[in-house]
């Protein structure tokens, strides 16, 4: 899947960016994310890119939401998120719920959802709720920042569309798999997948 979705980038963009998400190294830092005209490149530091890069393309090094990564397996994801509180059933995909804030009458206000593929690795990570002290990022951006600090920098969204969630709206970079929910004109959620 994602070296289709590799291939589209590429037929997409042309001879303006014709490797979309290139994982280039960089002295220090972590893997992020670089707007580059119409499409992203992964920046990553010094470590190899095999620690990131399951399928080869050295796409997944910045699929990563705080210390949580795409690929990463289920046992070292729980090891972060601890046991999940509920599991959720959408089409033939099964969600797993992780707790992460708990308001004064321990109603869950910031959480994780995330999707294993049928390795048991992690095939999608989204972080939606309130900010907290955790302030897991992606792309630099957290729960909690203005919509403004999103299109600073990733650019303007490719669209925008109602979210399920009511008085949100979904910014989505396509064929890019990485979106941001807004709510009163401030980060609510941020979903990565591969």
């Amino acid at each position: 899947m994602r070296a289709l979705r590799l291939a589209l980038c590429s037929a997409l963009v042309g001879a303006v960016l014709p490797l979309c998400a290139v994982a280039q190294p960089l002295q220090n830092g972590l893997p992020h994310l670089t707007r580059e005209g119409w499409g992203f490149s992964c920046h990553l530091n010094k470590e190899p890119v095999e620690k990131y890069d399951k399928d080869g393309t050295g796409a997944d090094a910045c699929g990563q939401v705080g210390p949580l990564r795409l690929g990463m397996n289920r046992a070292d994801a729980e090891k972060i998120l601890g046991s999940p509180t509920t599991e959720r059933s959408i089409g033939s995909s099964i969600f797993y719920v992780y707790s992460l804030q708990t308001d004064e009458t321990s109603q869950m206000i910031t959480y994780a959802v995330i999707g294993y593929d049928s390795e048991r690795r992690v095939a999608s990570i989204q972080l939606t709720g309130t900010p907290w002290s955790g302030a897991w990022t992606f792309a630099d951006i957290k729960l909690g920042d203005p919509g403004k600090a999103v299109i600073s920098r990733l650019g303007n969204p490719h669209g925008v569309s109602p979210s399920r969630e009511e008085g949100a709206i979904v910014w989505d970079y396509l064929p890019w798999t990485f979106s941001f929910e807004i709510r009163g004109s401030v980060v609510s959620s941020i979903r990565v997948s591969d």
